[in-house]
């Protein structure tokens, strides 16, 4: 498939998604539509195989108040 799948954030954290892809998305040897990931989750796509890391978290810094 050209397009086999997404990764997306959503409210809970990071999201696989297969988009009907003809060989289906697997997460931990198990084939999935859409799941949501977590640290050290084996992905397999086709033939490549993935390891879902979280390397950093970059989370907003509030803006400062104007003078």
């Amino acid at each position: 498939s050209n397009v086999h799948a997404r990764i997306f954030k959503g409210p809970e954290g990071f999201v696989l998604e297969d988009l009907n892809s003809r060989n289906g998305s697997f997460v931990n040897g198990v084939r999935i539509d859409r799941r949501l990931l977590h640290e050290n989750d084996a992905i397999r796509l086709g033939n490549s195989n993935f390891v879902y890391n979280i390397v950093y978290e970059v989370k907003q810094v509030p803006k400062a108040a104007a003078p």
